[in-house]
């Protein structure tokens, strides 16, 4: 009764007061007493928030990582928002290391999204050969080409011919894809590669029908053409 410590209702109180007022620096020093001296998720988080608001991202950052190292942070959301401040600030290891983690305990979701995060984390990362399994497991969950494009484009970069044109042709029969023309070019490389050169060709074809790869497809195709005109 004797303490000098406020009550943390009255605390509470002066809180909501300064919300009404939008009194957002008042705000960030009376959540930093409450964070510390009453420790609960609720807090942190409202800190996080408010410093972010204050346009104080690395405040931001350093109270979500406290948060986190103390236990505070296990809901999906807040672990996945965790990483994306962690790359926001090129910090992409402590991001691959949330998620990897928040996934091995099962408090995130293995959904697509949470799968291309983490294969983004390892790419900011330029661990390219880590953020192939995510991006594969992103792919196959996804609705859409478009990560199918993204992990086929990985593929030609490290010279997977075989993986890059199964994984592109595998984007151009999903109904909904943003770069048709792009998967197209890409899947062309591979085939070339691979000296499939009449299939190559008809990937290159297709890919003069679509306004944004028309030239670079032309190219190939007369490149093509004369490979085979002269018995490859």
């Amino acid at each position: 009764e004797g303490s000098s410590t406020p009550r943390e209702p009255w605390l509470q109180l002066l809180l909501s007061l300064y919300y009404d007022k939008e009194d957002y620096p008042a705000m960030a020093g009376l959540l930093e007493r409450l964070a510390t001296g009453f420790p609960k998720a609720s807090y942190w988080r409202q800190l996080a928030a408010v410093y972010s608001h204050l346009g104080r991202e690395k405040d931001a950052l350093a109270v979500g990582q406290i948060a986190y190292e103390l236990g505070f942070v296990t809901e999906d959301k807040h672990l996945q928002n965790l990483a994306r401040m962690y790359l926001l600030h090129e910090i992409p290891y402590r991001a691959a290391a949330v998620l990897e983690r928040g996934i091995a305990e099962e408090l995130i979701e293995q959904d697509s999204e949470a799968w291309e995060l983490l294969a983004d984390s390892w790419l900011s990362a330029h661990e390219q050969d880590r953020a192939l399994g995510p991006l594969e497991k992103a792919a196959k969950l996804s609705d859409t080409g478009d990560l199918h494009v993204r992990l086929g484009r990985l593929h030609v970069g490290q010279e997977r011919w075989e993986e890059a044109a199964e994984v592109l042709q595998g984007a151009l029969e999903k109904e909904e894809l943003d770069d048709r023309g792009r998967a197209l070019i890409l899947l062309g490389m591979a085939l070339y590669q691979l000296d499939r050169l009449e299939e190559a060709a008809d990937a290159f074809a297709d890919a003069v029908d679509e306004e944004d790869s028309r030239l670079h497809a032309e190219r190939w195709l007369m490149h093509i053409k004369r490979r085979l005109a002269r018995g490859r």
